[in-house]
């Protein structure tokens, strides 16, 4: 009898069964409830994007015509888009709105969760329900801190950038007429001290006027011809000698191709003199960004010949098109963040950007 129970097989299909049947929930359960909490991953996260963009926006246009952040705004904006985009009664979202004292900063950030109810999973013993949640942030300030490749060797004027921005007038003309070039330098700037093992400026720049009422800038004393090292008046009409390392075949390059290193508020750099913009080395380059936006440096006041200047911020501008003469490039300010570091920079005029971060 013992001996017959031994090999004895009825009754084993029912145990596969039911070993098979619990892989097979197991498998059933992962698709369809991990599906069920991708999908809501989703929609949460693109609804605590949406929010906070709308909230960084709102933050930004109410200080157009407020001295202050009112982060108050940002706040219920951020909510209310957020609700408007993924909303139901498992579905929550809590969006805060302040000064990050630490990076100096000003951000808006909502975190969104949703209490997902599981279907099979439950049968293996898993708990009913799981939490699914997301967070978005946006990180407003100035770009103190520009991407290698990212800026091309012409300077803004910060002073005239303020007073048009002002004025609400968003054209520029990002190279001087040849013959205004007194000062010898057409806006160009010298990145060839950015290159690896290449010495920064020494010298001082010319002193920034207060810039919060858009103040003139001083007046720099060129009495002494050889305060800046040449150039006074002509030396922009090819006088001077290239103005450092490749003349304006480097030029032309770092236009193509950017910096070749990164760039921040404050650094030094100097001016390029002798190089004209319709050398056959630049203006190529030039008119290939007709049309596209390229991304500034906002410096201090030029001095006289070769100079040296800091950089106060960075701007997008969109390139227009060229004079007749084809010696001065029309463009317009673009509020466009420039790929970079935000922070914190203490001139009023600079433009203020927002950044998704998370």
């Amino acid at each position: 009898m013992f001996k017959k129970l031994l090999v004895e097989q009825k009754g084993q299909s029912l145990v596969l069964t039911a070993i098979f049947l619990a892989v097979l929930i197991g498998f059933a359960g992962l698709a369809i409830d991990g599906g069920r909490l991708y999908l809501a991953k989703s929609q949460l996260q693109k609804a605590v994007d949406a929010g906070v963009l709308a909230g960084a926006d709102a933050l930004l246009d109410n200080k157009k015509t407020s001295t202050v952040f009112d982060h108050s705004i940002a706040v219920g904006k951020a909510e209310t888009i957020a609700i408007n985009n993924y909303n139901n009664d498992n579905v929550s979202y809590i969006a805060k709105s302040e000064l990050d004292s630490g990076k100096k900063v000003n951000y808006v950030q909502v975190n969104g969760e949703e209490d997902v109810t599981l279907l099979l999973m439950p049968v293996l013993g898993i708990k009913n329900t799981t939490v699914v949640s997301a967070v978005a942030r946006v990180d407003i300030g100035e770009i103190v801190k520009a991407n290698k490749g990212a800026i091309i060797p012409i300077g803004v004027n910060g002073n005239e950038l303020c007073k048009k921005l002002k004025a609400g007038d968003l054209t520029f003309q990002l190279i001087e007429e040849s013959g205004d070039a007194d000062k010898g330098n057409f806006n160009f700037l010298d990145f060839s001290s950015l290159e690896p093992g290449s010495k920064p400026p020494q010298k001082e720049p010319v002193p920034v006027a207060d810039s919060g009422d858009c103040g003139e800038e001083e007046e720099e004393d060129t009495s002494d011809g050889d305060k800046h090292n040449g150039g006074g008046k002509g030396s922009g009409k090819g006088g001077g000698n290239g103005g450092g390392n490749g003349g304006a075949a480097a030029v032309g390059d770092y236009i193509e191709n950017g910096s070749p290193a990164p760039m921040e508020v404050g650094q030094l750099i100097e001016t390029k003199t002798g190089v004209p913009i319709k050398s056959n080395t630049i203006l190529p380059k030039i008119k290939a960004k007709i049309g596209t936006i390229v991304y500034i440096p906002i410096i201090s006041e030029f001095g006289s010949g070769k100079s040296t200047v800091m950089i106060l911020g960075f701007a997008a501008f969109e390139i227009l098109s060229l004079s007749d003469d084809e010696k001065t490039i029309n463009a317009r300010f673009i509020e466009k963040i420039v790929p970079g570091e935000i922070g914190d920079v203490p001139i009023e005029y600079i433009p203020i950007v927002s950044k998704l971060i998370l």
